[in-house]
């Protein structure tokens, strides 16, 4: 939905050249690169995110693979990756998720946003009011949530997929910490055109995806193709509902 509180306004958004550069470098903006700091990414993931995160230095930290994410599935990841002296800056959350197809419940992602909101002892209180210790584009804390929506537009049950959609709207305090992810690649099959795209209210991370933008940014000619392609919303509508 455009514009509003928590909606989507085109000065928050910033072209990619695909949904991968896109996680590559939120994940680098977010982080100091130095190594140390880390996601946790609930299991079973997609495999290349390892791949997406690597070149920035950023480490992936698994939850143990279950049914359901959980509040303690996702501590029990943190302590383990700070046990081994890394920072947690956040969470890489993939919904509608590869490789399962599931869509995570609305009490999931909760059980996320909640994980992020709570903070760690890194960030200075531990309650997700602090700066954090220098770390990229932390505007507002040191905890995040990077959200993988690639499948957003494929998922079975619309609703279900909208309701599990974290909620900025309803927790303000989500909307300097919630960055979503997508691309054309999936829900139109458009895999070779490379377009993807980063939506956040974060201000600071905004202007460093718009640095890194310079070197990974859509093509103009795809730009224009995309462009011309979305202005049909009555076939885009169709399209998605064919999903």
């Amino acid at each position: 939905e455009e514009g509003g509180e928590g909606g989507v306004r085109p000065e928050d958004v910033v072209l990619t050249c695909g949904a991968t550069a896109a996680v590559e470098t939120v994940l680098m903006a977010l982080c100091d690169g130095d190594g140390g700091d880390c996601f946790v990414l609930p299991a079973p993931t997609y495999p290349a995110f390892f791949l997406d995160s690597a070149r920035g230095g950023v480490a992936l930290v698994t939850t143990e693979a279950e049914s359901r994410i959980t509040r303690g599935a996702l501590e029990e990841a943190a302590a383990r990756a700070e046990a081994q002296g890394m920072r947690v800056r956040g969470v890489l959350l993939c919904s509608p998720c590869n490789p399962t197809g599931r869509v995570h419940s609305a009490d999931e992602v909760r059980a996320v946003t909640d994980f992020v909101l709570a903070g760690r002892s890194h960030d200075g209180s531990g309650d997700g009011t602090s700066t954090g210790d220098g770390g990229g584009a932390d505007a507002t804390n040191g905890m995040h949530l990077v959200w993988d929506a690639v499948y957003a537009g494929t998922a079975y049950d619309e609703a279900a997929a909208a309701a599990a959609a974290p909620d900025v709207r309803g927790d303000p305090r989500l909307r300097a910490r919630v960055h979503t992810v997508w691309g054309i690649s999936k829900d139109f099959g458009l895999s070779g055109w490379r377009v993807g795209a980063c939506h956040t209210r974060n201000e600071r991370l905004l202007e460093a995806l718009r640095a890194q933008a310079r070197w990974a940014s859509a093509s103009r000619l795809t730009q224009a193709a995309v462009t011309a392609m979305l202005a049909d919303t009555a076939r885009v509508k169709r399209m998605l509902r064919a999903g």
